[in-house]
């Protein structure tokens, strides 16, 4: 029938002196809407994708294992443990491998809680590198509460204005409900600034162990997610028994 064609083949020829056609492609491009809706990477781990493909003749265990070392490998500079400038390339990776774990789990459940464990995992992070620089290098002294301001809204502390008695400048600390103003307070205070003081000692341990745990309930939930994937799409390609 004339108009109609095979994918791959050249169109008819047009009218005597015409320009020749170019031949049809082989494969069409998707639709624009698709491309825009459904990002490659994410469409790659999806069922039937080249990730997908790929890595179906993969045992469970072994995928289970690259994809925990995976999320260990991303934890461990989101910790804070490695210092402030690892935790950069962290963040966004970190989130890049929840989106592509969702996509291979297809289940919300454990993607959701990942991504909860990895924002509370750069939060206690940040509070590790603080706590180390007050524990490296942080000086204790005096100061005076010459203004207070309640916490906004439960369970969120007072902030202090402080004006030092040794001529530092003025900054301001989370203070203590009891805490008035003309107080004298003691403070660790960073000599160069580049963390907030605190009106405690460092407590570098306890938050080591906070991250350390979010670490691994993290890695531990991209690691049974991909099992439980791997798995499902596995018994789905063998199909009824």
């Amino acid at each position: 029938m004339s108009g109609t064609h095979e994918t791959g083949t050249s169109p008819p020829a047009g009218p005597p002196g015409s320009p020749p056609w170019p031949p049809w492609p082989a494969d069409p491009l998707p639709p624009a809407a698709e491309r825009k809706l459904l990002p490659d990477l994410l469409r790659r781990v999806t069922p039937g994708g080249a990730f997908d493909r790929r890595h179906r003749a993969l045992p469970t265990w072994r995928l289970t294992l690259y994809a925990g070392l995976l999320a260990a490998g991303i934890a461990l500079p989101g910790s804070g443990l490695l210092g402030p400038w690892p935790m950069l390339p962290a963040a966004p990776l970190a989130l890049a491998l929840v989106v592509v774990f969702a996509g291979y789990v297809r289940r919300p459940l454990l993607p959701v809680l990942a991504l909860i464990a990895g924002a509370f995992l750069f939060v206690a992070g940040h509070q590790v590198e603080q706590q180390r620089v007050l524990a490296e290098r942080g000086e204790w002294t005096e100061a005076v509460v010459v203004a207070k301001a309640e916490g906004g809204g439960r369970g969120k502390q007072p902030i202090c204005d402080l004006e030092f008695t040794d001529g530092s400048p003025p900054d301001r600390v989370v203070c203590h409900g009891t805490s008035a103003v003309g107080d004298r307070l003691r403070v660790l205070v960073d000599p160069r600034r580049a963390v907030p003081p605190s009106l405690g000692g460092p407590h570098v341990t306890g938050y080591t162990v906070t991250v350390g745990t979010l670490g691994v309930v993290f890695a531990a939930l991209v690691a049974a997610g991909t099992g439980a994937g791997h798995r499902r799409r596995l018994a789905e390609a063998a199909g009824p028994a």
